[in-house]
């Protein structure tokens, strides 16, 4: 039969608690044994005094049975190990020699010995303690009896209170192990909703500790997981769909191309038309290859002092046909020192996306406007702007930023672009370790808020 965990944990802590009562059972009954053995040795060695006062006083140990407990037994040895005197055997001269006897052995060397055992001429079975006094032993002994027995036994309230504090320890267990069974128990139960793919609606309330709150981060990472897990179905279908039309246009251009009847001026038009979807290709491509850069290996990217109007003239240079085309302006107010410690190609990106966002969308005539508004310890804070049509807010504003979003079904594919610009614009200020936001302005035209850190570090 498989054990549940909350088993297992009950079972592994009742063994270590055992074994742990056992071992303090066992010490506590040592010490107190050893206490009240020392206490009787101390009571048997005041009787060995008492015999060799009378001893010395008398000459004869005769009378000693006035004296001490009609139980107890006095011998007298001498340093060879005869017996001189017995209050219980009489004829001393038919008894063993006792120089081998333990309690005697002992007091040879430390003039104290003590012993339990069974006597062999009164096959009884004593406690004996002898003490050694100049030129003899004076040795004395207690039958072990139950008397003596029930006086070496620990203390009965010891015992019920080592078995009372081992069943409320029992109860404990019982109850933390629920506790903790219970939280695996919900752990489970979420993941088997994970694999049958019931996560969504499964509402667990795990224990408000710290398995729980493990619980929570396994259910909360499964979660973000799973969302991550839709969300590149849908990006993965994105990108097939916007791979497709390039991918179609070429091979229809193509095709036409390779039609025997068709004149050279047509081949031309066809040549150039597939040349362009391959250039919206390549920058879809390059595009994808930046973003997947940006989240995977941002360590990968080398950092600089780089200087923002002198990239601005180089950018605006490069656009200066697109520019033209639309018959639109480049202007910047910003100190012609403005440097920024991060990597040049990333904010390159920035100002070179949201420019050829500006110049595809704005409109004719419009004007592009980049404002340095504000700078703390930390951050430059930037106003990107142009004086085009802006877009609608009430739907697009907030979703800008996502990956091949457009505006109006086909827009990518009328003016061009991969439909990654904002979306690498986005991640790129991200890792700059600033925030964008979008918005229309009243006078019109589409306008970008967004800070840059002045000092980039991982």
């Amino acid at each position: 039969m498989k054990l549940t965990y909350r088993k297992k944990l009950f079972l592994s802590f009742v063994l270590i608690f055992s074994l742990f009562t056992i071992g303090i059972f066992l010490f506590e009954f040592s010490r107190e044994r050893k206490y009240k053995t020392d206490a009787l040795t101390e009571k048997l060695d005041a009787y060995t005094e008492v015999a060799n006062a009378v001893l010395l006083k008398q000459g004869s140990l005769d009378s000693m049975n006035f004296i001490f407990p009609s139980d107890l037994r006095l011998t007298l040895i001498d340093l060879n190990g005869n017996v001189i005197f017995d209050n219980v055997i009489k004829e001393t001269s038919n008894m063993e020699n006792h120089s081998d006897r333990p309690e005697i052995v002992l007091a040879r060397e430390d003039s104290t010995g003590s012993d339990i055992r069974k006597s062999t001429s009164t096959n009884q079975k004593y406690i004996y303690y002898a003490k050694l006094f100049n030129t003899y032993y004076i040795r004395v002994a207690l039958p072990y009896n139950v008397q003596v027995q029930n006086l070496l036994k620990p203390d009965n309230l010891f015992i019920y209170f080592i078995i009372g504090l081992f069943v409320i320890t029992l109860l404990i267990i019982n109850y933390a192990s629920g506790i903790f069974g219970d939280s695996i128990r919900k752990l489970k139960d979420f993941s088997n909703a994970g694999e049958q793919a019931f996560v969504d609606g499964l509402t667990i309330d795990f224990p408000d500790d710290e398995l729980g709150e493990i619980g929570k981060k396994i259910a909360e990472n499964y979660k973000r997981l799973n969302e991550s897990k839709n969300a590149i179905r849908e990006i993965t279908g994105n990108i097939t769909h916007e791979l497709r039309t390039p991918i179609t246009g070429i091979r229809g251009c193509l095709e036409t191309v390779l039609d025997k009847n068709l004149s050279d001026e047509k081949k031309q038009y066809f040549i150039e038309k597939a040349y362009n979807q391959i250039v919206i290709l390549s920058e879809l491509i390059q595009d994808m290859g930046l973003l997947t850069k940006i989240k995977d290996a941002p360590q990968s990217f080398r950092f600089e002092q780089v200087n923002i109007p002198k990239m601005l003239e180089e950018l605006k240079m490069e656009m200066e046909n697109l520019l033209k085309e639309k018959n639109m302006r480049m202007e910047w107010e910003m100190p012609d020192n403005l440097l920024i410690y991060g990597n040049i190609n990333l904010l390159y990106a920035i100002f070179r996306n949201l420019t050829d966002n500006a110049i595809r969308y704005a409109g004719r005539d419009a004007s592009i406007h980049i404002h340095l508004y504000n700078e703390d310890k930390n951050f430059y804070y930037f106003s990107y702007f142009d004086t085009g049509v802006g877009i609608p807010e009430e739907h697009h504003l907030n979703r800008l930023f996502e990956r091949f979003y457009c505006i109006s079904e086909g827009r990518p594919r009328e003016t061009g672009g991969s439909g990654l610009g904002l979306s690498i614009v986005k991640n790129a200020v991200l890792f700059h370790k600033g925030v964008i936001v979008a918005k229309n302005r009243y006078r019109g035209g589409l306008e970008f808020l967004f800070t840059l850190k002045k000092n980039f570090q991982l």
